[in-house]
């Protein structure tokens, strides 16, 4: 029996995605979609008026006086990437956020929050740029693959579009610095 019989991958939904990447971090003991380790994995979680996450990793690091609270909120697509999925991750984080910063006076403990959009590549070019500007999120494009099986790559890295020009910049330097040496 090939490793690939053992591992058929369905991602005609989201939610049978949602369930792969949740068996595979419980199976292994990460994410399989950021390679980290976690202490607790949740799904379909309720955040009120924020709406429903697919997936949020939890993890905390005791190695300080205060204690450190980790949260990773994943959002997952099976169509092509675009601006409203980056706003409906943002809009999990924000509501954990502002949950999080309410026990935060009372147990006087530190945290951060991380995103992960993960979905099939954009096909707009400025959605990469988009997703270059927000911090703590990472973009990541996923497929399937006949020799490889599932596939993830970061997108919101290294893009530039063709014929990209960078004569504004010079201007900007040259204008601020007095620097004419272009």
């Amino acid at each position: 029996m090939s490793i690939k019989s053992v591992y058929k991958i369905d991602f005609s939904s989201e939610k049978k995605l949602e369930q792969f990447i949740e068996e595979k971090s419980v199976e292994d003991g990460i994410c399989p979609l950021t390679d980290k380790e976690y202490k607790l994995i949740s799904r379909q979680d309720n955040l009120g008026a924020y709406g429903v996450s697919d997936i949020i990793y939890i993890d905390w690091d005791d190695n300080d006086c205060k204690k450190t609270i980790k949260v990773t909120v994943i959002e997952l697509k099976i169509t092509h990437l675009v601006a409203k999925d980056m706003s409906q991750l943002l809009r999990y984080m924000k509501g954990i956020e502002r949950s999080l910063l309410k026990y935060k006076k009372k147990l006087g403990f530190e945290f951060e929050i991380n995103g992960v959009l993960a979905g099939k590549a954009s096909k707009h070019d400025d959605f990469v740029y988009l997703a270059e500007s927000v911090p703590n999120v990472e973009v990541i494009s996923i497929d399937l693959d006949i020799e490889s099986g599932f596939v993830k790559q970061p997108i919101s890295c290294g893009f530039s579009k063709k014929h990209e020009s960078f004569k504004d910049a010079r201007f900007v330097v040259r204008e601020a610095y007095g620097y004419s040496g272009y």
